[in-house]
């Protein structure tokens, strides 16, 4: 697969009804971009549960919601409240996401991944895909080429949303006064990372 068409077989969730995914899942191989819970479509297909730090979570979701998509008109105060206590309305707060993904990674042989890695150091991860997919045409070359080019990681117009720094200090000063939090948050990510 050419790096440039990684996003004509991921199928992103919040653009694609559950009827067609399985559609689509029952006619060829592609990658489920998924943001949600497990899910029973996951049994018997292989996941690998992209996992990024709270901080960055809670610092890249705040600027998207806020400055990006403006779905949010949140204090940075009320929302790392939210992010910490409550979650967000349709991906829960961030420990239960990780706890019950790691739970179900672990149950069924799926492979958990950091962000980072996946971002800055693809090749690293690239074996252990390799190995425990046993997916034999797995071409890491390829593979490395597209998260580098990070085309699956930017919206429909090319914008590489990373890149937005709009909100960044202010949600920060929030999170480090909840730094007592959020080293618990941190501790659970280095745990499930291990």
């Amino acid at each position: 697969m050419e790096p440039t068409k990684i996003d004509e077989v991921t199928i992103d969730l919040f653009q694609t009804k559950i009827k067609k995914i399985i559609e689509i899942k029952k006619s060829s191989n592609c990658i489920v971009k998924w943001h949600g819970y497990p899910y029973p479509m996951h049994d018997h297909n292989y996941c690998i549960y992209v996992l990024r730090d709270p901080i960055s979570v809670c610092r890249s979701y705040y600027t998207y919601q806020t400055y990006r998509w403006k779905t949010s008109n949140k204090s940075p105060r009320e929302y790392v409240s939210d992010f910490l206590h409550f979650g967000d309305e349709i991906f829960g707060t961030w420990s239960n996401h990780v706890s019950l993904w790691s739970t179900y990674c672990r149950k069924t042989d799926n492979l958990i991944v950091s962000f980072d890695d996946l971002i800055h150091r693809p090749e690293k991860i690239c074996s252990q895909i390799k190995v425990t997919t046993k997916y034999e045409t797995f071409d890491e070359e390829k593979f490395c080429e597209a998260i580098n080019t990070k085309v699956s990681l930017k919206n429909k117009n090319g914008i590489d949303f990373f890149g937005e720094k709009r909100g960044h200090d202010e949600i920060m000063l929030e999170i480090d006064r909840q730094k007592e939090s959020f080293s618990l948050l941190e501790e659970l990510y280095k745990s499930v990372l291990k």
